[in-house]
């Protein structure tokens, strides 16, 4: 399946359904990510019921601590 992830394409696994599953695949901190579907911002409690179809447009930011 093919997803818009921060405006480049990325081919992902079919297996990867649900929001939850797509931070997983890509390795990211769920407790550090905020995640925008085709214009819309979810809510955490929202990844693991929101599916995942081709050509989704995906933006995803991570929180990064430093000093």
């Amino acid at each position: 399946m093919q997803i818009v992830l921060n405006g480049k394409m990325q081919e992902i696994p079919i297996e990867v359904t649900r929001v939850k599953e797509l931070i997983h695949f890509l390795s990211l901190n769920k407790d550090l990510a905020i995640v925008e579907q085709n214009g819309r911002i979810l809510e955490r409690s929202e990844w693991s019921e929101m599916e995942i179809t081709d050509n989704d447009h995906f933006e995803i930011v991570q929180f990064v601590g430093g000093g």
